[in-house]
């Protein structure tokens, strides 16, 4: 009965494990980015910021220079930053925000002499 049990115990968490690791937000936009090569054209602002520039100084700026439907984000914490590959830009930093605008997740990245960034929408 006990070896049951722990069978049991092990599938349970393989199957955990295989239905939550494709949830990351990140993960997913970085994977439907990358089925469309032209996703990152388009203008962005100049951020006059340095190469050397923390993280959270660019989403600083980011979020002070990004005008939406309702304003500029006024508000946001940070709730994750981490580096992804999204083809066919290669490495970028992505954040997720929570913001009084609503979740969003911005991709940055420095480019010749300043940061190309880009919002989405979190859905």
């Amino acid at each position: 009965m006990k070896k049951y049990a722990c069978l049991l115990v092990l599938l349970l968490g393989v199957l955990i494990y295989l239905t939550t690791r494709n949830n990351d937000p990140i993960d997913t936009l970085a994977a439907k980015l990358s089925k469309n090569t032209e996703w990152s054209n388009g203008t962005f602002p100049i951020l006059n910021l340095p190469e050397k520039s923390t993280p959270e100084e660019v989403i600083q700026k980011c979020t002070k220079m990004f005008g939406f439907q309702n304003g500029h984000i006024k508000k946001y914490e940070i709730k994750e930053l981490k580096e992804v590959e999204i083809y066919p830009e290669g490495k970028l930093r992505a954040a997720i925000l929570d913001t009084d605008q609503g979740k969003k997740i911005l991709l940055f990245k420095f480019i010749g002499t300043d940061w190309w960034s880009r919002f989405f929408d979190m859905k």
